[in-house]
């Protein structure tokens, strides 16, 4: 039999039961519906469910290390601390960028500052943050991604500004 297409016309092109069917996994007999518009019976079967997946306890020590370079990365941002006194603790693009970021020597420093830090760890080697900036009296969302190098360093991987 034919299956109905979504206006419930018939489609001479579909597979019917006596054909096989590639790439479903039947795990249960199919769900009988009926529809709300026209009241034809609909047949769908449900997805499987997989085993649930455990959530990543976040690493107290790497979350406390990951704020503690984005504060001093904020320094560099605007201008009271020297890129090369913190270079070991992040990669050359994101020094590139920090330093690209205009900045008026005008201003007082202490201007940039994270005022909220938002951590998650998706996987033991990758910490991502969402912050908040308060930046020359505005305030700024900040993304920054930490990867774990081959020594066991926790390093930035990388930095944006939105």
């Amino acid at each position: 039999m034919p299956s109905p297409t979504r206006n419930h016309e018939e489609n001479h092109n579909a597979t019917d039961s006596s054909r096989p069917v590639f790439g479903g996994v039947a795990t249960e007999p199919p769900v009988v519906q009926i529809c709300p518009t026209c009241g034809q019976i609909a047949e769908r079967t449900p997805v499987p469910v997989g085993p649930l997946v455990r959530d990543l306890v976040p690493s107290a020590d790497a979350i406390r290390t990951a704020f503690r370079t984005l504060a001093l990365l904020m320094e560099v941002l605007d201008g009271r601390r020297p890129w090369r006194q913190v270079a070991h603790l992040a990669v050359p693009e994101v020094g590139r960028y920090l330093r690209a970021a205009p900045v008026d020597p005008r201003l007082v420093a202490g201007a940039a500052k994270v005022v909220s830090f938002h951590p998650s760890q998706p996987h033991r080697c990758r910490i991502e943050t969402a912050s908040s900036l308060q930046i020359r009296g505005r305030r700024r969302a900040l993304a920054a991604t930490f990867q774990v190098t081959g020594e066991g360093e926790w390093i930035c991987t990388m930095v944006r500004i939105l």
